[in-house]
């Protein structure tokens, strides 16, 4: 009976083959190599395109102007305090007790004193003129008749001061006419003149109001 030999593997026929060609190729190469350094021993490497060493340029720096260093910064004066101040400028100490004692503040004005010590009183319903036609046929008697015939008029504005019961009791001219003799005639047809009081709420208050007083003449 015969053994029968099986043929190597195709893989391992491939893999002895190329580990021969490599080994015939790494011993060829070194040849090479061997034979170029012989042949030609002086070897030099030149740069192909332009030459780059005309193209450089080199810049100075004292070519270059610096900037200007700016002014150092100032500092601030610090505040002097001082500790000595005198003893004038100090606030004295109050006594509380002398303040509590102090006169009550005075009284409000009454309707005795003067327009310009009268003083200013809110309210809701301001005063009315209760009797217009003796008021207008006051005014055509005290109108002056030289005036009047001669067609000189105007308004005066009046600031009257009506009392809590609705009476006139002080005038004064705010807005003259232009002619003396027609203001003081306005001034004096406060004592014909009756109004309703003027109304805080419900309570009755004397005020100031404004009134004009017209002097018309015929013609006007």
């Amino acid at each position: 009976m015969t053994s029968r030999v099986h043929p190597a593997p195709a893989n391992d026929r491939l893999k002895r083959r190329f580990e021969d060609v490599l080994g015939v190729s790494l011993i060829a190469a070194v040849g090479v190599h061997f034979l170029i350094f012989q042949m030609w021993p002086e070897m030099t490497a030149e740069v192909l395109g332009r030459d780059v060493a005309d193209e450089v340029s080199v810049i100075q720096l004292d070519d270059i102007p610096l900037p200007v260093e700016p002014e150092p910064l100032v500092r601030p004066v610090a505040p002097i305090i001082s500790t000595d101040a005198p003893l004038d400028a100090t606030i004295p100490d109050v006594d509380w007790r002398e303040v509590a004692e102090l006169p009550p503040p005075p009284s409000p004005p009454t309707d005795d004193a003067g327009a310009e010590r009268r003083p200013f009183v809110v309210y809701d319903v301001g005063p009315r003129l209760t009797n217009p036609e003796d008021f207008e046929r006051a005014l055509q008697r005290a109108y002056p008749r030289a005036l009047r015939d001669a067609g000189i008029g105007g308004t005066v504005t009046l600031q009257i001061f009506i009392d809590e019961n609705g009476r006139a009791l002080e005038a004064r001219v705010v807005g003259g006419s232009g002619y003396a003799r027609l203001d003081e005639v306005a001034v004096g047809l406060i004592d014909v003149m009756r109004f309703s009081p003027a109304l805080n709420r419900d309570r009755r208050v004397p005020v100031w109001v404004e009134i004009p007083i017209a002097f018309r003449t015929r013609g006007g």
